[in-house]
């Protein structure tokens, strides 16, 4: 699992062969393959990566996190060791295909698989145009039905549609569409989605209520049971499924499974003077972030950095929020729950930030420039932590990417982890511009020097 309290899930050994092994293969992998394993061994598309490639007797390439955070070394990976099945969350993946489309690569990529999280189709249209030998598949998966459920190919067609398409059933399962009374619904009617067949797992160990909660007998198939997943999708015309999000308030973000209810009693456990709390996912700037929304006892105070730095020593770093909104009350619908439809937006004043300082050098200027693009927002004081401000590993890229062009330099994933302001990076910026010119130098010197014999 890749939640704050994770579950155990019973997968069996033949669960994971049958994804590979069955009489209707929908790859043709084989020894001459080459993998990555670019995922933690926490998150179940790595069971993919391992057995894909050594059950076929391939080769399987282990990413290390230093390679795996750089885009330009992650891709010279892929080139150098002529990878042929690469697997992404599509939010990485939307990363390096803007590095890969931007040079020349000959690269061996017979498949790329997605799989973690809803993938929109719109930003895969440069790769495919730029690499159209490579196969774009969509795999709509859940750990409790052993990694994978569907398949879908892209092509230019899907992309220009533009729907969450996830394809079919792959072989040995089964995918419904049921209402709350577990009937079937129409074509083109929502409903959850609800999976059966050979990849389903025993269920939740020693969570017997979850278990039956969850995994049902089969209405429609005797001796089998269905996986009910909290996701939401329809029936196409075509037969294929659409994906439309969760039933309940579990996302998923850069593709990991949040539970916001996690976040929620986390929150609440920071201080006496907080209120009510509620954990939600916003769209900012065309990439979800998560929000706090919290109230406080009258004329209490609270210190948004001490509360970030305490959820930090509770939660995984990808489920601490990057925004903090305080609010007079909380949103409530008729019947009295909370509203989460109305919960208000975000903006660059409901991050933490310290005392604006301003741009003192040239440097400074472009990199404020380059920050306030890059997260969206206005005013950036260069002491502003870039992780404060709603930055995340994957904006990362984007900000180096824009740095090392604007300057001509080569800074590294871990210089930036390190200095986290723009004060900070500024003078990492000005030794590495520094140290070029002296080696520039060195070499005219070096050209110049002639000898008599």
């Amino acid at each position: 699992g890749t939640t704050g309290q994770p579950k155990g899930v019973m997968i069996e050994q033949r669960s994971v062969v049958r994804l590979l092994f069955n009489d209707d293969n929908l790859f043709d992998f084989d020894e001459n393959d080459v993998w990555t394993m670019f995922h933690s061994y926490f998150f179940d598309f790595s069971v993919w990566e391992m057995y894909g490639s050594l059950l076929y007797g391939g080769k399987l390439v282990i990413v290390s996190n230093t390679v795996a955070k750089d885009l330009s070394l992650f891709a010279d990976l892929l080139e150098s060791h002529k990878v042929s099945v690469l697997n992404h969350t599509p939010s990485a993946f939307y990363n390096l295909s803007e590095e890969c489309i931007k040079t020349e690569r000959d690269f061996a990529l017979r498949y790329i698989i997605f799989g973690g999280e809803a993938l929109q189709l719109s930003k895969l249209k440069g790769w495919k145009l730029k690499y159209p030998q490579t196969k774009l598949i969509n795999m709509y998966g859940i750990t409790e039905t052993t990694v994978h459920a569907t398949y879908k190919n892209i092509t230019l067609k899907e992309i220009e549609e533009g729907l969450g398409n996830i394809g079919r059933a792959i072989p040995t399962l089964g995918c419904y569409i049921l209402d709350e009374n577990r009937q079937l619904v129409p074509v083109g009617v929502k409903g959850e989605i609800c999976i059966s067949g050979a990849g389903v797992a025993r269920g939740y160990l020693n969570k017997a209520e979850l278990t039956k909660s969850r995994f049902i007998k089969n209405p429609y198939a005797g001796g089998e049971y269905l996986y009910c997943s909290g996701d939401l999708g329809r029936v196409l015309e075509t037969g294929d499924l659409e994906y439309l999000g969760r039933k309940d308030h579990q996302v998923k973000i850069r593709g990991y499974r949040i539970e916001l209810g996690e976040i929620e009693s986390n929150l609440s456990g920071f201080s006496p003077s907080i209120g009510q709390v509620v954990a939600e996912a916003k769209e900012l700037n065309g990439d979800k972030v998560l929000v706090a929304y919290y109230t406080l006892a009258e004329s209490a105070d609270l210190n948004k950095t001490d509360l970030r730095e305490y959820l930090q020593g509770k939660l995984p770093e990808y489920m601490v929020p990057g925004f903090f909104v305080e609010l007079e009350s909380i949103p409530l619908t008729s019947n009295g729950k909370i509203d989460r439809l109305s919960l208000p937006g975000v903006t660059g004043e409901d991050l933490i930030r310290g005392e604006y300082v301003a741009p003192r050098t040239d440097t400074d200027r472009k990199l404020v420039g380059i920050w306030q693009e890059v997260l969206g927002l206005e005013r950036i004081g260069i002491t502003d932590n870039f992780f404060e401000l709603g930055g995340h590993s994957l904006l990362i890229f984007k900000v180096m990417q824009s740095v090392n062009e604007e300057f001509n330099i080569n800074i590294s994933v871990k210089q930036f982890f390190e200095h986290n302001t723009i004060k900070e990076i500024a003078e990492v910026i000005n030794e590495l511009i520094l140290i070029n010119s002296l080696s520039a130098n060195d070499y005219e010197g070096a050209e110049s020097e002639r000898f008599t014999i």
